[in-house]
């Protein structure tokens, strides 16, 4: 029976691996179709093998049906019934197990691609107060003679989280949503009810069960059998081997159970904690801008404090109260926005789509059929147009746990600010605020640049 069976299980195994692995929509009713194809295909087997094992089994030779036998069971499976509803419920479980880990993985390659095109962020659209206060910061020490003094550390600290502010914002924000969510869906993706490790750990004790309901209901099954497609016709089979009674079978079962390796659980506690690290990191990329002006003492006669030398008494302001940061003008009324920076637009849509695919099988435990092609119907947007909708520019609790974010609802982005290409030939200088910065450098190179620049001139 181990024989016969391989190639349906194979096939079953390597269904549900295309479609957790595919980063492109699926229709779920091909995996129920799998499923449903593989328990056609393996009642044939069970019914010989475990009904009228005494027929198919001689001595070390294994024999199977005629194909004609073969396609009248399979032809009459739905009739039959052989295996009860343990292939519906075992459909089922698949299929939601497998759509709530693909969407994880999903989730987790969009939020390490938006990571990685950070870096091509375009520095041109740098806020006027933002270049002031670098300016100031960089250059103006020198202009009073002193050269050769580096900046106070919290001066530095407060100067470039307010820049980052104003510019990675609403980046930031966005960010932080989407990681306060990801582990909510982890937690439904592990679940020992429910989680996809469960369900596939679970596939050979649910086939057992099925080929036991079979057995134990094989005098009915063979009646119906019998009236519909006659007497079996049995053919030997090339297939050397030992005994493949089900006793056999649930003894390789059981070995395969005992082999499997360590639960992944035990590798995403440690992920997860790296994703709650990860939290305000567009912000924290000032400490390693000004991590070495750390070590430079903090006095009035090494430390240049935006106007002179002296101590840096002002407190190095939180992510969350950039509105008081004495080193940067953060306009009261501002609201995050993206400044024409098309780069900008496309990374927070990700964000916003991405949070959209981690929420809607929170909301539901599960996702139909209509919700799983909606969801990557908008991350299609996402990839294509780029639009940014207007609507991410709400207040506060727009971010909250409701459904306060662009997309929610249809699950549709608003496209109304189309995105433009930056020209590369755009390499002229901007003036204003006494600075003058190049177009196309990404903010994290621009500003590593200019501290690296700093430094040289100091020594």
């Amino acid at each position: 029976m181990s024989q016969l069976s391989r190639q349906p299980i194979a096939e079953l195994y390597k269904s549900i691996r295309s479609h957790f692995l595919s980063m492109v929509s699926n229709n779920d009713d091909d995996l129920e179709n799998s499923v449903y194809k593989f328990f056609i295909e393996l009642f044939p087997v069970a019914y010989l093998h475990g009904i009228n094992s005494e027929q198919a089994i001689k001595q070390t030779k294994v024999f199977d049906f005629h194909n004609d036998y073969k396609h009248c069971l399979t032809r009459m499976y739905d009739q039959f019934q052989p295996f009860g509803s343990i292939p519906k419920m075992l459909s089922k479980s698949i299929v939601q197990s497998v759509q709530m880990g693909s969407v994880f993985l999903k989730a987790l390659t969009g939020g390490a691609d938006v990571l990685s095109n950070v870096e091509s962020l375009s520095a041109t659209n740098l806020d006027k107060n933002c270049k002031e206060a670098l300016v100031k910061m960089s250059y103006c020490s020198s202009c009073k003679g002193y050269s050769h003094v580096k900046p106070c550390y919290g001066y530095c600290m407060n100067v470039m989280r307010g820049c980052l502010y104003l510019y990675l914002g609403s980046l930031n924000k966005d960010w932080n949503s989407f990681t306060d969510d990801i582990p909510k869906l982890n937690s439904v993706v592990t679940s020992q009810e429910n989680g996809i490790e469960t369900v596939i750990r679970s596939l050979d004790t649910k086939l057992s069960e099925a080929i036991m309901y079979a057995m134990e209901n094989g005098p009915r099954i063979d009646e119906k059998v019998k009236h519909a497609c006659g007497n079996p016709n049995l053919l030997e089979k090339v297939i050397d081997g030992h005994s493949h009674n089900l006793q056999n079978i649930r003894q390789t079962v059981n070995n395969q159970n005992s082999n499997w390796p360590s639960p992944i659980h035990t590798v995403l506690v440690d992920f997860m904690s790296s994703v709650d690290r990860s939290k305000d990191f567009f912000m924290r990329i000032s400490d390693s801008l000004c991590e070495d002006y750390q070590t430079s003492p903090n006095n009035y006669q090494k430390c240049w404090e935006g106007t002179h030398l002296g101590d840096y008494d002002h407190e190095i302001i939180g992510f969350d109260q950039q509105k008081y940061n004495p080193a940067v003008i953060i306009p009261q009324t501002h609201e995050f926005d993206t400044n024409g920076n098309s780069q900008l637009h496309i990374l927070n849509d990700k964000l916003i789509n991405l949070r959209n695919i981690v929420l809607k099988p929170l909301h539901t435990n599960f996702l139909t059929k209509h919700d799983n092609d909606k969801m990557f119907s908008d991350m299609a947007v996402e990839d294509g147009s780029g639009g940014y909708s207007e609507e991410t520019n709400n207040d506060d609790e727009d971010y909250g746990e409701g459904s306060g974010f662009a997309a929610s609802g249809d699950g549709g982005i608003d496209a109304r600010t189309p995105i433009v290409g930056i020209p590369s030939d755009n390499n002229t200088a901007e003036t204003g605020s006494g600075s003058n910065v190049v177009c196309q450098l990404s903010i994290v190179s621009y500003l590593s640049i200019l501290f690296v620049g700093m430094i040289v001139t100091q020594q």
